[in-house]
């Protein structure tokens, strides 16, 4: 090969390392990748590199894709272990994950215990879906004493949040007075806020009482006849 070739060459392999070097850098400060990247073995060839070396964030993704058989083929337990790691070193969405592994028994043994622990760190932080999963522990007692004002207040952190699910959860909380002094102007508003983010269950209801929808810029719009 000649000086030129060869020079050639290790400019093309420090291009395509720079060029993957970027994707990494984007996808560890959650910046959404196209699927070819997100996909290619490449990337989680170097996520590996740097979860080895103790990085959450890295730590974090391959558990993702553990988990969802995204670049790797899908394994729980692989996926429990580097989800672990991350969330040892506080990083709250990978808290947040192991929570619901604990809570479904996947890779782990089911422990609802361990998962209202993992649920309970993440949504300190501010994760809302975490917040909403542990209000669902607490409303059922599902290794928490069964409690109805802290599944309240953990379910309205979430949908203040904008998390319609949780929006709906608080509506019939307030319709039904659990947790909370029962109160049906706020529990239509709350149903009106899940519906405008196009939660089912809450335009059906809305539609059924025959009360007005709220759309995406919060005017409230008739419900629309069947």
């Amino acid at each position: 090969m000649t000086s030129f070739a060869v020079k050639n060459s290790l400019f093309q392999q420090c291009k395509s390392l720079l060029n993957w070097s970027i994707i990494v850098a984007l996808l560890l400060v959650g910046v959404p990748l196209s699927s070819s990247s997100d996909e290619d073995p490449r990337l989680v060839l170097m996520l590996l590199q740097l979860a080895g070396q103790g990085m959450a964030s890295a730590q974090y993704q391959l558990g993702a894709r553990y988990e969802e058989g995204r670049g790797v083929d899908g394994n729980d337990i692989e996926a429990f272990a580097w989800y672990s790691l991350a969330a040892e070193q506080d990083h709250a969405d990978a808290q947040y994950k192991l929570g619901t592994l604990y809570h479904q028994g996947k890779g782990v043994t089911q422990d609802y215990e361990q998962a209202a622990s993992w649920y309970d760190r993440a949504a300190r932080s501010g994760v809302a879906e975490a917040q909403f999963n542990l209000g669902v522990l607490y409303y059922r007692g599902e290794g928490l004493p069964k409690d109805m004002k802290k599944a309240f207040d953990w379910f309205e952190k979430a949908a203040e949040q904008g998390l319609p699910k949780a929006q709906f959860q608080v509506a019939l909380m307030y319709a039904n007075g659990e947790g909370a002094v029962t109160d049906f102007h706020k529990a239509v508003s709350w149903l009106q806020k899940s519906a405008a983010q196009g939660h089912p269950k809450a335009e059906q209801l809305l539609t059924r009482m025959g009360l007005p929808l709220e759309n995406k810029q919060g005017r409230v719009e008739s419900p629309k006849p069947e």
